[in-house]
C-alpha cells in the first residue's frame, strides 16, 4: 500500500546575536497521517557564513491544505537538536515553526516560506523569509493481514538510494570523519546519479553528484556547503552482495577545503524487483522517534542528566534478523552540539580511506 508523502528542501538567511549572517538549509522527508497533517524526520544544517558544521536533526509536523487552484499552504514546526561550528546554543533545542505559500507545478511545489529559528534558552532568535521546494512521492508499507504481497520500500543506511526513470536515481548519504585526525567531522548530502550496467549483466558503472552541508574536525569547509562528483565501478558477488570503488572530487565552495576522495563499500541489496539476480520479496522498515535521558560523564569528570532527540530506522531482512541506523543530538542537559550516529551493520571491507559506507537500493514505485 502507498501513503502521500512529501520531500522537501528549504533555504534561508538568518540574522544571529551581533548582526552576524548564517545561511540555512533543511531537508525533511514526512509521511501524510490524515486530514492534511504529515510527520516525518528533518535534518538543519549551515551551508553560508562563518559557522560551517552546525547541525541539528530532528522531527517536523505539518499541516497542508489547498488555498485555490495550484496555489496551496503549509503550516508546520520543527523540533530539533544539535549545534557545532562553536556556535552558543545552549542545551541545543532548536525550534522553527513556519508558514508556507507554494505553488503547484504537478508533483513539484515551489515557493515562500516565513519562519523563526530559535534555539530555547539562548538570544538566537531569527524571522526571515525564505525558499521552498517540496516534492510529492509516495511512502510504501505492507499491513499485518498482507505478508506475502511485494512491495517495493525505501532502503536504510549511510547511504540511502532510490531510483527514478530509466538508469537514473537519487538519493541521501551522510559520512563522518574517523581517521586522519578529523574526528568530528560530519558531512550531509543529497545525490543524483546515472548507472548503465554492461551486457553481461554482472559489472555496472555509474557517475553522481552531491550538494550539502560538512562541518567539523577542523575542515576548513566555510559556511559549510559541500559538493562531490565521482565515477565508480560495481560488480555483482551474489544474488544480494555487490561491491563498488569510487574515485571523485569533494571542494567547499566557500572555504579552503579541495580533496580527490575515494571509497571502497560493499553494498547489501534489500530490494531488486524484476532483477534475474534477485526475486522480488517482501521486507519491511520501521521508523522511529523520541526523546531519551541518560546519565552522561563530562569532561570536567561529573555525571549528569543528558536529554537526547533520537531518530532510528530499521530494515528487517527477515522475520526476526534486522539492520538499524540511529541518530542522536542534545536537547537538554547543557550539551548542546553533541551528536552520535551509530550504525549496526554487516561491516563494510577495510580501506585505507577516511570513509567506508554501506548503502541500499529500492525500485522506483
Amino acid at each position: 500500500m502507498f501513503r502521500p508523502s512529501q520531500a522537501r528542501v528549504s533555504a534561508e538567511r538568518l540574522r544571529l546575536p551581533g548582526g552576524e549572517r548564517l545561511g540555512l538549509v533543511g531537508t525533511a522527508y514526512t509521511v501524510e497521517l490524515g486530514q492534511g497533517l504529515a510527520f516525518g524526520p528533518a535534518v538543519f544544517g549551515s551551508v553560508s557564513g562563518n559557522r560551517g558544521g552546525l547541525f541539528t536533526l530532528g522531527a517536523e509536523l505539518a499541516w497542508r491544505a489547498r488555498l485555490w487552484g495550484p496555489l496551496r499552504t503549509e503550516l508546520g514546526v520543527y523540533a530539533g537538536g544539535g549545534g557545532g561550528a562553536a556556535l552558543p546554543v545552549g542545551d541545543g533545542l532548536m525550534l522553527r515553526p513556519h508558514a508556507d505559500l507554494l505553488y503547484d507545478f504537478g508533483g513539484i511545489s515551489l515557493g515562500l516560506s516565513w519562519s523563526q529559528v530559535r534555539f530555547a534558552g539562548t538570544p538566537i532568535s531569527s524571522r526571515q523569509v525564505g525558499l521552498v521546494l517540496s516534492t510529492d512521492t509516495d511512502f510504501t508499507y505492507l499491513p499485518r493481514d498482507r505478508q506475502g504481497l511485494a512491495l517495493p520500500s525505501i532502503g536504510t543506511g549511510l547511504r540511502a538510494e532510490r531510483a527514478l526513470r530509466g538508469p537514473f536515481y537519487w538519493g541521501l548519504e551522510a559520512n563522518v570523519g574517523t581517521q586522519g585526525g578529523v574526528t568530528g567531522y560530519v558531512e550531509y548530502l543529497g545525490t543524483v546519479g546515472v548507472e548503465a550496467g554492461l551486457p553481461d549483466s554482472v559489472f555496472s558503472v555509474g557517475g553522481r553528484v552531491a550538494l550539502g552541508m560538512a562541518g567539523g574536525g577542523d575542515i576548513a569547509v566555510g559556511g559549510g556547503l559541500l559538493a562531490k562528483a565521482s565515477a565508480y565501478g560495481a560488480v555483482r558477488l551474489t544474488r544480494d552482495l555487490a561491491a563498488t570503488v569510487e574515485f571523485g572530487l569533494t571542494s567547499a565552495p566557500r572555504g579552503d577545503f579541495r580533496a580527490l576522495h575515494g571509497a571502497a563499500s560493499l553494498i547489501w541489496i534489500f530490494d531488486d524487483a524484476g532483477n534475474v539476480f534477485s526475486p522480488s520479496r517482501t521486507t519491511r522498515t520501521e521508523f522511529a522517534t523520541g526523546l531519551e535521558r541518560i546519565d552522561a560523564a563530562r569532561r570536567d569528570g561529573s555525571t549528569r542528566p543528558l536529554t537526547t532527540v533520537v531518530l532510528k530506522a530499521s530494515r528487517f531482512l527477515d522475520a526476526n534478523l534486522y539492520v538499524t541506523g540511529q541518530a542522536r543530538s542534545a536537547v537538554g542537559g547543557g550539551a548542546g552540539g553533541w551528536h552520535t550516529a551509530p550504525l549496526r551493520s554487516p561491516a563494510p571491507p577495510r580501506a585505507p580511506w577516511p570513509w567506508t559506507r554501506s548503502c541500499c537500493r529500492s525500485p522506483p514505485n
